[in-house]
């Protein structure tokens, strides 16, 4: 029997925070619109636009300026030549051994104001319609769908396309409202028996100009689905947002073939119609790899991961959990497939929030964490026997989120790893505070928090993708810190290997003797001897019975170390401003006395705080980065224009590269509700709506910091408010698409607490003191 989801969109009051409701038909519901797919816009030929200086994009500055218009074949006034172009198959339009150059589509029929537009593209940096501009896609696999709605009449399609690659851009007409990209959904397998609630995400794309206010999905109860209801605050104006949906079997799957089927509904405020789909939700056996989601924390979106439980289930028993990381085009059913099943470990394979998203630092790391969070809390897991493992990107995976988070995992088994973006990928260092921010990228410097660890390294010594000496040089640093370090080197074989195709697994990542020295060895949560380094108590804060709240200076790690004798524990610290002791747990092991940096401390049951009070806390800190790691809305001004279209950019953004969730909407619309559910980024706003109570000034005209002034700049910056962070993101107006300069969804671009930057790079930035003070020259 098929399964069918069908999402509808419904009329009402706007929700600030997001909520789980039991269904009431609301009154005056929108109709449904009728289906109709969209309709594919034919291009007549491709201009595509090879620039004479790539150091000069006059194309680009054209583009933006909005002065920009459909070019004739030939060299231009600015010697751009552009050529005529066949369209191929799937939107192809042609690869150029240059670092970059534009394609712009010359449509059968021109663009009116106000036309509807569904895009995809691929290998590309950007897509503009007219001068508005949505985000680009990377990669090749025809998932993402993007909205573009047509500013004016005869508005040009272009996309920056990426040289050396195949790009393709493809167009579809719609009237809808709202359209519900299917190619692009995180979907569970339901295991055959299971009636577990799950999570369902689906990319919506809103084709109008304006944020939609109570956006609500809803499943509408049938034989095999009961009723839900998931409502945000405000979906973004022309922008791609992932939308959460509940599901809730009511019969339990029988047929792993199967598909079940579901009626659902989509509706916001003001729309004409309210918009249906079907969605086939899949049936697995539970005894195979298969797709398992959950609801983010960090941002409420819907992220999946593979799952394979372990061999001879028993419901009853508790088992241990291999954390699984996989490498770059893999996604995480795939890994879990490439292992056999053990008796004793369920394989869990986070994929890092996309199947071509990020690496496991920064946000595939919290993203890890949180899928492993997830994993304890839905199954039988014993938390002394947790493994972690990955191989090539998730092999360094394994070895950032292995020696940041040492507290949760008893081994590290990195297969064809790679030291850090500096030794592998050849990346610059950056300096000063936005060194500061991105510390944790440099491995070597946390692998002393590994003292305690088991370590097994499998490399191929001919391995053509991750030079063998990465793997040789980690166990050689490995081996300085840890007594406890195996190092496995396969001659004759590469990246990605087998040594025996007939029996199931892959050796590169299933190798028996790795499973054996994981086994052979557990995890004390709450072990009394270690010793414990973190870049930022933001980042890293916890460590068996301490958590560490706030350093004394933001540009030095922190440092903790704990040793036992007898009964008494003593704890010394560096750099720590304040920290919190799991009294409980350390009664709990017998501990009788415990001294921190000397100075008794009175053990109770209770959560200990030892240090200063108020100020930075590890959830309300920065580095910037940070306000995202919560639920967040981006708030833009009432008049739009410019700072909307970023902020749609970026809502985007996080929606296809992050498979990440946002809300968006102008100032007018913010409610006390929504600060107190959400961090709020504020974009384009002057300081005096903002509020931040910070000595920062800015305006449409300058931003002053202390006595330096900055025209044609941007800033960036987090604040507190009340318990929660917020942001600034802001440019002068007479250069607002700096802004497009900055997209901080890339581990690669973490940033400190606040920097103002021009067309001449960054002009000041920093950390503010742990009472969130501006001290010059920090």
């Amino acid at each position: 029997m098929k399964a069918h989801l069908v999402l509808f969109v419904l009329s009402v009051s706007l929700v600030a925070c997001t909520s789980e409701l039991e269904p009431e038909e609301p009154p005056g519901e929108a109709p449904v619109a009728p289906l109709v797919e969209p309709v594919p816009l034919e291009v007549d030929e491709w201009l595509v636009g090879l620039l004479d200086d790539l150091g000069n994009d006059v194309v680009r500055a054209d583009i933006e300026s909005g002065s920009f218009e459909l070019p004739e074949e030939g060299y231009d006034e600015n010697n751009t030549r552009w050529l005529d172009v066949e369209p191929g198959d799937n939107g192809h339009i042609a690869s150029y051994n240059v670092s970059y150059y534009y394609a712009v589509a010359d449509l059968d029929e021109p663009l009116s104001a106000g036309d509807r537009v569904i895009a995809r593209s691929s290998a590309t940096y950007g897509t503009w319609v007219g001068s508005v501009r949505q985000p680009g896609y990377f990669y090749g696999d025809r998932r993402h769908r993007i909205p573009l709605l047509a500013p004016r009449d005869d508005a040009v399609v272009v996309v920056q396309a990426m040289g050396g690659r195949n790009a393709e851009l493809q167009l579809w007409a719609t009237s809808d409202e709202l359209w519900m990209n299917q190619s692009d959904l995180t979907a569970p397998e339901i295991p055959v028996g299971d009636l577990q609630e799950t999570w369902l995400g689906v990319p919506v794309l809103n084709l109008t100009d304006r944020a939609l206010a109570g956006v609500v999905a809803r499943v509408i109860e049938n034989d095999f689905f009961a009723a839900s209801e998931v409502s945000i605050p405000s979906m973004a104006p022309a922008a791609v947002t992932q939308m959460p949906v509940l599901l809730r079997p009511k019969e339990v799957p029988t047929d792993p073939e199967a598909t079940m089927p579901v009626v659902v509904r989509l509706v916001a405020e003001g729309l004409e119609y309210s918009y249906e789909r079907e969605i086939e939700i899949g049936v697995a056996d539970p005894d195979e790899g298969h797709w398992a989601t959950f609801r983010s924390p960090i941002d409420g979106s819907v992220q999946a991961f593979g799952m394979r439980r372990p061999a001879n289930f028993d419901p009853e028993a508790d088992y241990a959990l291999v954390l699984s990381l996989h490498g770059a085009s893999v996604q995480g059913r795939g890994q879990s497939r490439a292992y056999e099943a053990r008796d004793w470990a369920y394989i869990i394979a986070p994929t890092n929030r996309h199947p071509f998203g990020f690496d496991w630092e920064e946000w595939g790391r919290f993203n890890a964490l949180r899928t492993l969070d997830h994993s304890m809390e839905r199954f039988r897991i014993d938390p002394t026997r947790v493994y972690l493992t990955g191989h090539s990107m998730g092999g360094h995976g394994t070895w950032h989120v292995g020696s940041s988070t040492p507290g949760r995992f008893a081994t590290l088994g990195p297969s064809a790893g790679w030291e850090s973006f500096y030794s592998y990928g050849g990346s610059a260092r950056p300096t000063g505070a936005l060194a500061r921010s991105r510390a944790h990228s440099d491995t070597l410097n946390y692998l002393e928090n590994l003292q305690r660890r088991g370590v097994y390294i499998i490399h191929g010594d001919a391995d053509d993708n991750v030079p063998v000496s990465e793997g040789r040089d980690l166990f050689a640093a490995v081996s300085e810190v840890s007594e406890d370090v195996l190092y496995h080197e396969e001659p004759g074989v590469g990246h990605w290997w087998d040594l025996d195709s007939e029996e199931e697994g892959a050796d590169c990542v299933d190798w028996d003797p790795l499973f054996e020295f994981m086994q052979e060895r557990t995890l004390d949560p709450y072990e009394l001897d270690f010793s414990f380094r973190s870049s930022s108590p933001s980042y890293s804060p916890s460590h068996s019975y301490v958590t560490i709240l706030s350093a004394t200076d933001a540009y030095e790690d922190v440092r903790i170390e704990s040793s036992a004798d007898g009964s008494s524990v003593a704890l010394t610290t560096e750099n720590v401003r304040a920290l919190e002791i799991d009294g409980a747990a350390l009664l709990e092991r017998g501990v009788g006395s415990l001294s921190v940096d000397g100075s008794a401390v009175e053990l109770s049951e209770d959560t200990l705080h030892i240090g200063a009070e108020g100020g930075k806390h590890k959830d309300v800190y920065g580095p910037f980065n940070q306000v995202f790691r919560s639920p967040f809305c981006f708030v833009y001004p009432d008049a739009g224009g410019i700072y909307q279209e970023y902020v749609s950019f970026l809502t985007s953004y996080w929606a296809i590269l992050g498979n990440g969730h946002a809300c968006a909407l102008p100032v007018s619309q913010v409610t006390d509700a929504l600060r107190a559910e959400r961090n709020l980024v504020w974009v384009g706003l002057d300081d005096d709506v903002v509020d931040s109570g910070m000595s920062f000034e800015w305006d449409e005209d300058e931003v002053d910091i202390g006595p330096v002034s900055w025209e044609s700049a941007g800033l960036l910056m987090v604040f507190p408010s009340d318990d929660r962070l917020s942001a600034v993101l802001t440019a002068t107006a007479d250069d607002p698409r700096l802004l497009y300069s900055m997209s901080p969804f890339s581990s690669r671009s973490g940033m400190p607490d606040f920097m103002v930057w021009t067309r001449s790079g960054n002009r000041s930035s920093g950390f503010f003191s742990p009472d969130w003070d501006y001290v010059p020259g920090q």
